[in-house]
């Protein structure tokens, strides 16, 4: 199974906590999220993309659940 990688911005929300919240908790602690910069299209700095298996466990649910509804 590949591995997914979402936004920094939809990990938060998965989360429960705010973006600048979930950007903290990247920097404090590196080791524990996987994540990977990917360009934007019109240009800017790069998108911050966040493994899905790097999420909490009910992060990994809400995420699980999000994606059967699409």
């Amino acid at each position: 199974m590949p591995e997914t990688y979402i936004t920094l911005e939809e990990a938060a929300a998965f989360e429960g906590i705010s973006y600048k919240g979930m950007s903290s908790r990247i920097a404090r602690n590196p080791k524990a999220f996987k994540t990977k910069k990917q360009p934007r299209e019109g240009g800017g700095k790069d998108q911050v993309m966040v493994s899905a298996a790097s999420l909490s466990s009910k992060a990994k649910k809400a995420h699980k659940a999000a994606q059967k509804v699409d």
